[in-house]
């Protein structure tokens, strides 16, 4: 059970969400013994807007972590017009006494300094950085993810069930299941 006043948020366009951000996010989780808030992006500020409706990437979250306990899908991102901003998103959520940790991806801590009122958010938050591949250019006031990290991306399976190659293992199975039955990803 986790702690009331410690809160992991998660945030992404998760699209689809894989066996690498399972692993990675409940691996803090755990560490953290903090209770787990995944934000699917509805507008995401730094990268185009995913063609998966927010409705199928919702549900694939809800598949993908059915069985964990002290975890929240937030829909605080979702129907909002214009970009979504992680700095409205960590207003929302803070409160007396809570501490809130994020978990981000090196590529997203590459181009942290362009964020929304960057310099508040190092004041708001823990910073978590999954290193993905791309060295960091630099470290601001991060924690760098101590965990080994599963070599999956979304474009990868995107790809892959476009040609029509198989996801599994990639995702969980009821992932995989939802992605072959609505045919998301196919061209």
């Amino acid at each position: 059970m986790a702690l009331n006043n410690r809160k992991l948020l998660y945030g992404g366009t998760f699209n689809p969400i894989h066996n690498g951000h399972l692993a990675s996010v409940l691996r803090l989780k755990e560490h953290l013994d903090a209770e787990l808030i995944i934000i699917p992006n509805g507008t995401p500020p730094h990268r185009e807007t995913p063609d998966t409706s927010i409705e199928d990437r919702v549900e694939m979250l809800k598949l993908a972590f059915a069985q964990t306990e002290d975890i929240t899908i937030s829909d605080h991102e979702q129907g909002q017009t214009g970009p979504a901003y992680f700095f409205n998103t960590l207003e929302h959520f803070r409160a007396p006494d809570l501490e809130i940790h994020a978990l981000i991806g090196s590529d997203q801590a590459n181009a942290f300094r362009t964020w929304y009122r960057w310099k508040e958010l190092l004041q708001m938050a823990v910073f978590h950085v999954i290193p993905r591949g791309e060295p960091l250019a630099e470290i601001l006031d991060f924690t760098i993810f101590p965990f080994p990290v599963l070599p999956i991306s979304s474009s990868m399976i995107r790809e892959r069930a476009a040609e029509g190659r198989s996801i599994s293992g990639l995702v969980p199975q009821a992932v995989e299941k939802y992605i072959l039955r609505k045919g998301l990803y196919e061209r």
